[in-house]
């Protein structure tokens, strides 16, 4: 589309060809490569099953989540079941600290600014009556706001510490930031809705709520302004619709053409700003 009609726009299109999206490994080697030294301004999108095709949501704002992923090692001292005051049970930690981790989101922040910490994995023990030696926690951070994403690590930290020592055992945390919020630069998701209206028309812009999914697409932003767009592809006349990671999941796939049209729109309306 680019090509066909380049002689209507000055300036340099980049296409970016990203793979490792799911584990947030691929666009920080985009960017230490280069690949958005020069660019003034990126748009990104991802298909949306929870919009109807033809629509698109490209609003101002928080639109995805930040996401980190924290790793608890706990250590007791293993024992026989029957005898419990002779061991250090890393079960019974493991479980206080999980319920203490949701006092974070309860009682730490912010209630107007909205934070998750969820396990998603607790492992503990191979024998019935053996009270275990270790314990093992995996879960996730997701919130909007960079200053409570800053502070998710340090409380973890605190509550699985001093949990564990109140019990006589000891915890160990691994934290890794894996992405941070995309929020949409406002003047680039306006020029976005405009050529929206031009693509599709002005119904087509509709408003999405945001999504505590998260999104290596926020790394760019930190090199250059961005927007990032929802295209929907619900369409229950041609096809059942299932949420994203459904094993069942599909799309409309006439939403290629309108993400498709959208990048090229956006992009010759940028350069002819």
């Amino acid at each position: 589309i680019l090509n066909e009609n380049k002689s209507e726009f000055k300036g340099r299109v980049k296409l970016l060809f990203q793979p490792s999206e799911e584990g947030g490994a691929g666009a920080p080697i985009m960017i230490a490569e280069g690949a958005v030294d020069d660019v003034d301004a990126i748009l990104g999108i991802h298909l949306w099953n929870e919009c109807e095709i033809g629509t698109v949501s490209v609003e101002s704002g928080p639109r995805m989540a930040s996401a980190g992923l924290f790793k608890i090692f706990i250590n007791g001292k293993g024992g026989h079941g029957s005898m419990p005051h002779q061991g250090v049970d890393a079960g019974l930690v493991a479980a206080s600290i999980h319920l203490n981790l949701q006092s974070i989101a309860s009682r730490e922040v912010d209630p107007l600014k909205a934070a998750v910490v969820s396990v998603g994995i607790m492992k503990a023990g191979n024998s019935f009556n053996i009270m275990p030696d270790e314990a093992y926690l995996e879960g996730t951070t997701r919130c909007f706001n960079k200053d409570v994403n800053d502070t998710l690590e340090e409380q973890i930290r605190r509550i699985a510490e001093n949990t564990a020592l109140a019990f006589r055992a000891k915890a160990r945390l691994e934290y890794t930031q894996l992405v941070s919020p995309v929020i949409n630069d406002a003047l680039l998701s306006g020029m976005a809705q405009n050529s929206v209206s031009t693509l599709l028309g002005p119904q087509a812009n509709v408003l999405f709520e945001k999504t505590m999914a998260g999104e290596d697409f926020s790394l760019y932003s930190q090199k250059s302004k961005a927007v990032f767009a929802f295209v929907g592809t619900k369409n229950e006349h041609k096809l059942e619709c299932f949420p994203h990671h459904h094993p069942k999941f599909n799309i409309d796939e006439d939403a290629l053409a309108i993400s498709s049209g959208l990048y090229a729109q956006f992009a010759i309306d940028y350069l002819n700003q």
